[in-house]
């Protein structure tokens, strides 16, 4: 994997600057009610990164057709696609559903989206033509509503787009109970 003859030396400095680094900001007086992030990587992805930057690979290289192959494997899927952001992947998705070679959704068609949300979710689906239609969240969670959710739907509606807030996951069991009875 790499060809650094001193990598054990450069992965025990790394070991130390995480022993003595937080991975929730304690420094600010006061922390998140829901932080936006927090770190969960370690010693061998920070070593990957730093291969990546020091071979000048850090887009569409080896790692990412990798990472593409096993993503499509464990999704049982022909094929997966790396993109940029979580925004480029909204923009994908949504426009996959209006793909005039093989729609699954038309344009005007009513798609519910949680109020508390990030911007590429409402505009990506109106780029592609589709009508956003908002839907309230729960305050202990900042997920879609569950009550608010069956009220919302209409015969319009034909097409959820969920938000896992700050990696918070939705309900999903009785969002699918509710897209089941709704909307299949």
């Amino acid at each position: 994997m790499y060809n650094i003859p001193s990598i054990e030396k450069l992965s025990g400095i790394i070991e130390l600057f995480l022993e003595h680094s937080s991975r929730i900001n304690e420094a600010k007086s006061t922390k998140y009610w829901y932080p936006l992030s927090m770190a969960t990587y370690g010693v061998a992805e920070i070593l990957q990164a730093l291969d990546s930057l020091c071979s000048f690979r850090t887009t569409m290289w080896e790692k990412t057709a990798e990472f593409e192959k096993r993503f499509a494997a464990y999704q049982k899927s022909s094929h997966a696609v790396m993109v940029n952001s979580g925004s480029s992947a909204d923009l994908l998705a949504s426009h996959l559903l209006t793909n005039p070679v093989n729609p699954l959704l038309k344009s005007g068609d009513e798609i519910l989206v949680p109020v508390v949300t990030w911007p590429t979710h409402i505009w990506s689906p109106m780029m592609a033509g589709l009508k956003v239609k908002l839907v309230d969240v729960n305050p202990a969670t900042l997920n879609i509503d569950i009550d608010d959710l069956e009220k919302s739907i209409t015969p319009q509606t034909k097409a959820l787009f969920l938000v896992h807030l700050m990696g918070n996951p939705c309900e999903m069991d009785a969002i699918k109970r509710i897209a089941t009875q709704n909307m299949v």
